[in-house]
């Protein structure tokens, strides 16, 4: 009779195993609602395609106030692998001064989260745009950067399943400026597999 009960809570150890395996697995992360690996049928607001498995979207289940447009890559079997948010246009002076108030405000939000990032913020030794009244002429002119990465590699906390996060601050004129914020996901490398795949099976 021991032997019998022994053998019966063995297996019913083993038949709630994979249960609990399975309760204890986290989600995928999903920055503005939108989950790591979800395959296209199961990504709302798709608008377009704007090239092979680059989709735009004209809104996302979570949206930040501070972005009004959000484009995802979707791999046929990979599922989503990176997120691109693109901020509300911003009036700025010369200097850049409400453009950098906004890129610090975002940040400390993703730093609440993920910790301290890496951060350039420099003018390339070659310009001759050296003055602070030059500060958004040199960045339209893409000889100043303004950017934070959040990876593992440098510290960050990153939640399982986030490869990497940048924010980047972007002019559209001398006056105006936006920020760009990109997550790009572990399975990148699947997802660029297969992009290089349909690249080669395409007759074009």
């Amino acid at each position: 009779m021991k032997l019998r009960a022994i053998l019966a809570l063995t297996l019913i150890v083993a038949g709630a195993a994979p249960a609990a395996e399975n309760k204890a697995r986290p989600d995928p992360p999903a920055p503005f609602g939108i989950a790591m690996g979800a395959k296209k049928e199961r990504v709302a607001n798709i608008v377009r395609e704007v090239e092979p498995f680059l989709y735009v979207l004209s809104d996302v289940p979570k949206p930040h106030e501070a972005f009004t447009s959000y484009s995802v890559r979707i791999a046929p079997k990979a599922g989503v692998c990176f997120i691109k948010a693109f901020g509300r246009d911003v009036a700025t002076n010369a200097q850049g001064t409400q453009l950098r108030l906004e890129f610090g405000l975002i940040r400390a939000e993703l730093e609440a989260v993920y910790g301290k990032p890496v951060t350039i913020d420099g003018l390339q030794a070659e310009s001759t745009l050296k003055q602070d009244k030059d500060w958004m002429n040199s960045l339209l002119r893409n000889e100043r950067v303004l950017g934070s990465r959040w990876s593992a590699e440098d510290g960050s906390k990153m939640k399982p399943g986030i490869k990497t996060i940048d924010l980047v601050a972007a002019a559209r004129t001398e006056g105006e400026g936006f920020l760009v914020l990109e997550y790009t996901f572990t399975n990148i490398e699947q997802c660029q597999a297969e992009l290089e795949q349909a690249a080669k099976a395409s007759p074009f």
